[in-house]
């Protein structure tokens, strides 16, 4: 075998045994765009490929497709790092800003960002949707107005330390997720969860849903809230629990609310336990 072949295997080796890329829009990295970094990506990965951003808006409409199993994105602060994204249901059914379809993502230091406003003529407008299972978010912020952050299909996401910000159902789907020390944001008078799941036989096909536990129910600076719920039912087979959880004054005494009047809540499980704050008060909460 020649000296050329014998380099050219060792070149495809190493490029093999990589498993980092770096993301910088200033041109420092090896992309310049987080969407370019993913499509680079090796394809269902076993062990943890990580893209490491570097500070900046990164206005690109990001997708992680089923085949990108255990990418890991890293910024530098979720204050440096933006990946956002205008689109709303109005103009296309594809509205989320990021979209993982992928199993075992995981986030830190991101902010997710959808910019559409819906109380100035949008809708419907995730900043950050999970299609995929066993999610993590570490130190992240999730933030839009309408449909912040969706999570889907039944599956399981674990989100740390991270901060949700929004206005109408901004955290909803039929996904199973536990928000631990998060910091929830009201930007309205509204909704925080919209859950559901698919009933089999009556039942739903899940027993739980969203579990916040530690978290801080709080004001988005500058807003004005004064009743806002701690969810309703989307459709059948709802499941929240907000545990030990600091609950501020804009939650409405009744605590929860219905979806339209329908039915929905006659399967649906809310429950808080051992909340504290203004807003935690169980003498008042809907039977």
């Amino acid at each position: 075998m020649g000296l050329l072949s014998l380099m050219f295997i060792g070149l495809s080796d190493g490029r093999a045994e990589r498993d980092h890329y770096v993301v910088a829009a200033d041109g420092s990295g090896e992309f310049a765009s987080v969407q370019e970094a993913i499509d680079a990506c090796p394809s269902n990965r076993t062990a943890r490929f990580v893209i490491y951003i570097k500070p900046g808006t990164y206005k690109e409409k990001i997708r992680i497709p089923a085949d990108k199993t255990m990418l890991k994105l890293v910024g530098e602060s979720y204050q440096s790092v933006i990946l956002t994204y205008d689109h709303h249901a109005k103009i296309t059914s594809d509205y989320a800003s990021t979209r993982v379809y992928a199993n075992d993502f995981y986030a830190e230091n991101i902010t997710f960002q959808n910019t559409i406003d819906s109380r100035r003529g949008g809708s419907q407008a995730a900043a950050l949707r999970v299609d995929g299972d066993r999610a993590v978010f570490y130190r992240c912020r999730m933030t839009g107005f309408q449909d912040t952050y969706y999570l889907g299909g039944n599956h399981r996401s674990y989100n740390k330390e991270c901060i949700i910000e929004g206005t109408t159902d901004f955290i909803y789907g039929d996904g199973i997720s536990l928000f631990e020390d998060c910091t929830i944001r009201l930007r309205k008078d509204s909704h925080i969860t919209a859950h559901s799941q698919r009933l089999v036989d009556g039942m739903p096909v899940n027993k739980f849903g969203y579990v916040f536990k530690n978290c801080r129910i709080q004001l988005y600076p500058g807003e004005t809230v004064t009743k806002a719920s701690l969810g309703r039912p989307w459709r059948e087979g709802a499941r929240v629990a907000y545990l030990y959880c600091h609950l501020g004054e804009q939650i409405r005494p009744e605590g929860w609310s219905v979806w339209n009047q329908n039915s929905n809540h006659e399967t649906a499980f809310f429950a808080e336990y051992r909340n504290s704050g203004p807003g935690a008060n169980p003498s008042e909460r809907l039977p």
